[in-house]
């Protein structure tokens, strides 16, 4: 069970309960670690330990443009505003 409960938690995508808290979450990805501890296998806590700190500091989401990109509509609109702003 806890094999299978593994695959679900560190899945990119987890959809998790609406209910279940920040606090939560992290308190049942302890409990997982503790259990593969006893098992000794300690690349699956890694990972685990790794969820827990993207749930306690998510990712900042990139805005804007990304570097190097082919985005010819935005290159197009930049170029119309700064010659409508001379």
């Amino acid at each position: 069970m806890m094999q299978n409960g593994y695959k679900l938690l560190v899945n990119d995508k987890v959809v998790w309960p609406y209910e279940l808290t920040g606090s939560q979450k992290v308190e049942l990805l302890q409990q997982a670690i503790l259990y593969f501890q006893e098992l000794e296998e300690y690349e699956k806590c890694a990972i685990l330990r790794d969820k827990i700190e993207s749930i306690i500091s998510p990712p900042k989401r990139k805005r804007g443009r990304p570097k190097g990109s082919k985005n010819k509509s935005y290159e197009q609109n930049t170029k119309k505003d700064s010659q409508d702003r001379n």
